[in-house]
């Protein structure tokens, strides 16, 4: 059994960056950075410490992709699939018809949506 050092050394040597995820049964927590990510952070250190300039435009990518990331976010929030929709159908009909849904709707607007509904001509 190696100590801790050893291992370490060999997980570097191995380019090992998540320890858990490489010798252990455990399920990986993704909290922890993939090898992946570690990729792009030891890129983005390089960037900003070889090129501030660099960094800077990094950072402004990333803000903005963040910010639309997160509009978009909330935009599928929103969605709402079909069955939650609240159905305004008369007491005895099966089918929804606009004019009859809405209360104190005149004799007129029920008869102009039916035609709608069923006249050949609309």
């Amino acid at each position: 059994m190696p100590n801790a050092d050893i291992f370490m050394a060999l997980c570097k040597i191995y380019d090992c960056k998540n320890i858990l995820e490489m010798f252990s049964f455990i399920n990986a927590d993704y909290s922890i950075p993939t090898d992946e990510e570690w990729d792009i952070i030891e890129k983005y250190r390089f960037i900003s410490t070889n090129s501030p300039d660099g960094a800077s435009v990094v950072d402004t990518v990333l803000d903005r992709e963040y910010a639309i990331a997160g509009k978009l976010k909330e935009q599928n929030e929103k969605i709402i699939e079909l069955t939650e929709i609240p159905r305004y159908v008369k007491e005895d009909s099966t089918y929804v018809n606009a004019a009859h849904a809405i209360e104190g709707a005149s004799e007129e607007d029920k008869q102009f949506d039916e035609d709608i509904m069923t006249g050949e001509d609309f």
